[in-house]
């Protein structure tokens, strides 16, 4: 059995993950320090070693699977109940495993929770990331929207965890999506502006163009679970993609629509 050590001082910097890069494992490893603040519950990276204790030795592996255990089953039990109706006795029966055993992993209700919407971001962000890092701006654009509502589609209990921590946890300062959205920016900056320069892409702002892009998709998700929709994931990202990237008038149209307004 692991124990985690929660003490040392509150980092509020984005998490570390320069050794694991697997998403499941990044999230697990997290070491969530059970002290609210305006910023909600903070997070940092667990140590990467500590001083070896007597007994048996450590089994990393071990660890982690069974904070992936736990994280999945509380995922399914904050969804279904809510945070303030979840039971830990529920989650730690259904990961196998004592009630006692989940503080040794996490230090409260709120650090579990928190683990287990990072779970959702990191895993979403290895989702729909592209599959190729050099490749065409607009064939990745492509993947991340089909990727995105794919993800959400297959995982509508994600998107229940996402409406909780904004109804729960309203002192934090801004939900987990958007922290992830930002990490992501600077790479979209990148594309949108290798698409202007070569032709292909309208001048305009990267900054508005990602904005516009992150709302209308999370929009999308939320309308989604909120309407009870039955949609083919790929069906509308079809959709979503023709008005995005072919517009809705036509040259001639635009063109007088912006004449009007200057």
């Amino acid at each position: 059995m692991c124990r985690v050590r929660f003490s040392g001082p509150v980092i509020r910097s984005p998490l570390s993950t320069n050794e694991v890069t697997d998403p499941l494992k990044r999230t697990l490893r997290i070491q969530f320090v059970g002290e609210k603040s305006s910023g909600g519950y903070d997070a940092r990276a667990m140590p990467a070693s500590s001083k070896p204790k007597p007994g048996r030795p450590r089994d990393e592996q071990l660890a982690e699977r069974r904070r992936a255990e736990i994280v999945h089953h509380a995922i399914d039990e904050f969804a279904r109940n809510g945070y303030n109706g979840a039971d830990l006795d529920v989650i730690a029966r259904e990961a196998g495993c004592s009630k006692g055993t989940l503080y040794n992993y996490f230090a409260s209700k709120g650090d579990l929770f928190s683990a287990s919407v990072d779970h959702v971001m990191f895993s979403m962000t290895d989702a729909v990331g592209p599959r190729d890092e050099n490749g065409d701006p607009v064939e990745q654009l492509h993947q991340l929207i089909h990727g995105f509502l794919r993800y959400f589609a297959k995982h509508p209990q994600y998107v229940e965890l996402l409406v909780q921590e904004r109804s729960d946890f309203r002192d934090r300062k801004e939900p987990t999506y958007y922290r992830y959205r930002e990490s992501s920016r600077r790479q979209w900056k990148e594309r949108f502006a290798k698409l202007i320069e070569n032709g292909r892409m309208r001048q305009m702002p990267a900054d508005q163009a990602i904005n516009i892009l992150g709302d209308l998709l999370y929009g999308t998700i939320f309308m989604n679970y909120f309407r009870g929709r039955k949609i083919d994931p790929d069906r509308q990202a079809s959709e979503i993609l023709e008005v995005l990237l072919g517009g809705l008038l036509t040259d001639a149209e635009f063109k007088s629509y912006r004449a009007k307004r200057r």
